[in-house]
């Protein structure tokens, strides 16, 4: 009989599964929950489920583990789950949120977005905070060493006051885009004013775009933030830029932080300008596993999450507001 937490994980696609830790670079390393899970020694993965028989099919080899096509005959299976991890696809979260209380889990972990509805994103904060069941979401950013880093510096303007910060993205806004609006609102809090550019005019009221839009954040202290979406006919790529008074920084990829220093000018007497001082790696396959530690310090030890869901909703409204 173990004592570890018991955890179940709806969805075994790519970050519920096929990321795992053949492709992590040390054992501490996790690009899906199965391997953030499977490498704890705090938790215990007992179940999954997913819709898709190939998915399942890849997991054949863990005997020990109950795999189920339907995610609710599979917690009424068990009582008493500690954790229940949501890696299924976007648009299926808010369903799956919405009913998951009925089956009274300690902690659901939950792949970002929360959903793709505002008003059902209200809905599924109520009532975990009404049923007393911890909800966590995935925005990865939030649980990399680097980017608390950062956070840090920015909250105590090591490098200046803050002037402007651009971000680019591939893919769509609902899927890709968010990771950056919460990067945003995380580092800076809410803004005065969004403008939303090139939204799809078919695209409903009331919820995420899917497509590549452009965000114009607008701060009283001057701040201007921009989030880029430049499609899929590009790599996958993203970058992250940010501009102080006397510093600043590139990220390119998640791969590392190339930060700028002042320097005079060689050629004009009395101006300066940035140069590169310095780069670090970024380790982005620490931040599963960093998750996973807050979740056990919450269940084991009443830890405060610092993640939490009305953070979300606080993003969304950033939509709401243009959309």
């Amino acid at each position: 009989m173990t004592d570890k937490l018991k955890v179940a994980l709806i969805g075994c696609g790519r970050i519920g599964f096929d990321w795992d830790q053949s492709n992590a670079g040390s054992e501490n390393e996790a690009y899906s929950h199965f391997a953030a899970i499977n490498n704890s020694d705090q938790f215990e993965l007992v179940a999954v489920a997913d819709p898709d028989k190939k998915n399942l099919s890849k997991l054949k080899n863990y005997n020990s583990l109950q795999c189920e096509v339907c995610w609710q005959t599979l917690l009424k299976k068990n009582k008493d789950w500690d954790l229940v991890v949501i890696a299924s696809p976007d648009e299926t979260h808010s369903e799956i949120l919405l009913e998951i209380p009925d089956f009274n889990p300690r902690c659901v972990f939950v792949e970002k977005p929360l959903g793709l509805d505002f008003r059902a994103c209200e809905q599924i904060v109520r009532t975990f905070e009404e049923k007393g069941i911890s909800l966590l979401v995935n925005y990865s950013r939030r649980f990399m060493t680097e980017y608390r880093e950062l956070k840090r510096e920015i909250d105590q303007a090591i490098m200046g006051k803050a002037l402007c910060l651009t971000i680019h993205y591939t893919g769509g806004f609902a899927h890709n885009g968010v990771h950056f609006l919460d990067l945003i609102h995380w580092f800076f809090g809410h803004p005065e004013k969004t403008t939303i550019l090139n939204a799809e005019s078919n695209e409903q009221m009331g919820e995420f775009p899917q497509s590549p839009i452009t965000i114009h954040c607008n701060y009283e202290s001057g701040l201007a933030v921009n989030l880029i979406g430049i499609g899929n006919e590009s790599p996958a790529h993203h970058q992250i830029e940010f501009i102080a008074s006397s510093g600043g920084f590139r990220i390119l990829n998640n791969e590392s932080i190339e930060r700028y220093k002042v320097v005079p000018m060689e050629r004009f007497e009395g101006f300066s300008q940035f140069t590169v001082g310095s780069r670090e790696k970024i380790e982005p396959g620490l931040a599963l596993t960093h998750a996973y530690c807050e979740i056990a310090d919450h269940l084991t030890r009443q830890a405060v999450l610092k993640r939490t869901p009305e953070s979300c909703l606080a993003i969304n409204y950033l939509i709401e507001q243009e959309t």
